[in-house]
């Protein structure tokens, strides 16, 4: 019985590490999604269209490059190197003002690699509850992002950048629930957008949820008018 106890406890212990290494690269697969959607903003015909946005991406190239670092130790050797790779080169992309393209191509590809070498969990394991994600937003983001998350929220005034407009079918277009969850357990550094770790992953993905499917309704009343 002892030992029934001691393997049961070991592999418990074994599956939380695999869990917390895999949430760590989190952290990671974010930065690259940014990279991946937001580029664009920022850069067009190799000239700079938004010095804040540019400021943004150079800091986020180094960041992947230091997150790499941090949090691939636990990978298969040939992974850890060949997203290595990936993340100087996406970097130096960066750097030169290349075309998004190219860019949005090499953040996405290395973005599905560090999914698959830290096992990351991409989908939420039930279906996910619109009215507790409306709940959630009242509570935890109406504030910043506007009662009906047009991104003019009381708090959210004189921040740059603006609150994300969650009607903005644009900006809001290559955004999936996946990068939604991240954004909101995360947080962007060096904007408003604040880091929420006390919601559990239910609450996190009902909300993500909720903000994708507003810009939907916006595009019924559109069509009405």
């Amino acid at each position: 019985m002892r030992k029934v106890c001691l393997a049961v406890l070991l592999i418990c212990h074994v599956l939380f590490s695999v869990a917390q290494h895999a949430e760590q690269a989190r952290v990671l697969v974010h930065a690259l999604n940014y990279i991946s959607n937001d580029y664009q903003y920022a850069v067009a015909d190799g000239k700079v269209i938004s010095k804040l946005e540019y400021d943004e991406e150079l800091e986020f190239g180094e960041a992947i490059i230091k997150y790499h670092r941090l949090y691939s130790g636990n990978w298969q050797p040939a992974d850890s190197i060949a997203v290595g790779e990936m993340v100087n080169r996406l970097n130096n992309l960066i750097t030169a003002k290349a075309d998004f393209k190219e860019v949005s191509k090499l953040a996405t590809e290395t973005k599905n690699k560090v999914i698959t070498a830290s096992g990351l969990s991409i989908a939420p394991v039930q279906y996910p509850n619109l009215p507790n994600g409306k709940l959630v937003y009242k509570t935890e983001c109406a504030r910043c992002h506007g009662y009906t998350g047009n991104g003019d929220g009381s708090d959210g005034k004189g921040l740059e950048p603006k609150p994300r407009n969650f009607h903005d079918n644009e900006r809001m277009l290559g955004i999936s629930p996946f990068a939604a969850f991240n954004t909101i357990r995360l947080g962007i550094e060096g904007t408003g957008m604040e880091a929420h770790p006390m919601l559990d992953d239910e609450q996190v993905w009902d909300v993500a949820f909720y903000i994708l499917s507003l810009r939907y309704q916006q595009l019924i009343d559109d069509k009405v008018k």
